[in-house]
């Protein structure tokens, strides 16, 4: 058992060493043109700061599900509420939309639409009767 566990140790150096001094990815390197003189080196923590502004949350753009669920009971028609589904949450792109953040704050959350006026603009085929097999 020993034996097999210093054996998988030796492996996974080896496949570390061969990842962190380009030889894993030689052939690939080779095919597409890419030699090191072509990567650019970077500090990690400007890394990072690149990530974080990327994808911090936006607490601006949080949705309140008991603002959503006011506005659907506030609708009658159901196409009204097909479209608001539609715009709000359906187009909305932020991936936080539905977070709940430590500081959030109920009280001055509203609602916000990225595309309002999105669902007026798709195209609808006309339903067509489907033959049973």
């Amino acid at each position: 058992m020993e034996h097999v566990l210093a054996e998988s140790e030796n492996r996974r150096s080896a496949i570390l060493h061969n990842a962190f001094s380009g030889k894993l990815t030689e052939k690939w390197r080779e095919e597409n043109n890419v030699s090191f003189d072509s990567w650019n080196e970077y500090k990690i923590k400007d890394i990072a700061k690149n990530i974080k502004d990327k994808y911090d949350p936006e607490k601006d753009k949080f949705l309140n599900p008991t603002l959503i669920e006011e506005r659907l009971s506030a609708m009658d028609n159901p196409l009204d509420k097909l479209r608001f589904l539609y715009d709000y949450l359906y187009c909305n792109a932020n991936k936080n939309r539905f977070a709940l953040f430590r500081d959030s704050n109920f009280q001055e959350s509203k609602l916000y639409c990225d595309n309002e006026g999105s669902f007026d603009r798709l195209n609808f085929l006309p339903a067509q009767r489907m033959p049973y097999s």
